[in-house]
Formats: structure tokens, sequence, C-alpha cells
């Protein structure tokens, strides 16, 4: 492996003080840090032109509006999602993948994301290979991109 593609393969994620004792905080860029190699391979750059198969991952942190906008997503957007909601009512143990609608019509991809395990059984019914969902909902980084591959990324 050439030292560019190492150097790809780094991002940076530390900060410092202001040292002239301003009230500014700057973003120094020091120390370099891997990702996890399943994250890097899987989740595109924003930085880098989208490529067919890439589908939209939102990493949803708990407690910072991200269930509203999964709910604009399906309902103003039109998007089919693969989150919680298309899991409710029992859909979550079905043994095909398929879209079922909330009470307002939304189209959720009948998985839940918002577990590891949900993560898992939505892998394993080949979630991202259906072409069912347009926006992957989850607050597990490392295990949701575990759902994508180098051809399939989320973004």
């Amino acid at each position: 492996m050439s030292v560019d593609s190492v150097n790809k393969l780094k991002r940076t994620i530390s900060w410092n003080e202001d040292t002239d004792g301003s009230e500014n905080n700057l973003l120094h860029l020091k120390d370099t840090i891997p990702l996890p190699k399943i994250i890097d391979d899987n989740i595109a750059d924003v930085t880098e032109p989208f490529q067919r198969g890439d589908v939209t991952y939102f990493f949803h942190i708990p407690r910072t509006g991200g269930a509203s906008v999964r709910d604009i997503l399906g309902s103003c957007a039109g998007l089919t999602t693969a989150s919680d909601v298309g899991a409710r009512d029992g859909h979550a143990f079905d043994t095909n993948l398929t879209i079922v609608l909330d009470e307002l019509g939304s189209r959720y991809v009948n998985v839940d994301t918002s577990t590891v395990d949900g993560i898992a059984r939505a892998k394993k019914k080949g979630l991202i290979d259906s072409g069912l969902a347009d926006v992957i909902v989850t607050q597990y980084l490392y295990a949701g991109s575990t759902l994508f591959n180098p051809y399939q990324r989320g973004r």
C-alpha cells in the first residue's frame, strides 16, 4: 500500500485552545487516527463524488432532533427509510423484506436499525442489496457500517 493510500485512510480529530489566551477556540489538526477499516471502506467520504449504489446513511445521535429528521425524510421527502419504525407491530421478525406504511402513509422497510441485533438481521436479510431503503437511520455507527460494502457505501 502506498504512502498516499495510507494517508487517505487517516482522519484527524484533535483540538486545542487558542494559545494566545483569547476566547476563541481553534480546531488544530495534529494527531492522525485511522478509522476502523469497515468504516473507512464502507462509508463514503463526503468530499468524494457520489457513486451509483451509494445509500444515504443518517447517523442519528439521540436527543438531537434525529427522530424529527427521520419523520421528515419519510413524510415530506417521500423517501423509504430503514429505522426502528418499520419493525413496529411485530414486523422486525418478518421472514422477507417488504415496505410497511405508518399511520401517515410514510414508507419504511420492515427492519429495526435502532439495535445492533436488528442491524445484524437487516444485513442477513440483504437490506442494502434489496434496494428498498432510500435512507438508513441508526445510532450505531460501527454496526451500521457493516450493512454496506465498498460498492454500496453509506453516504
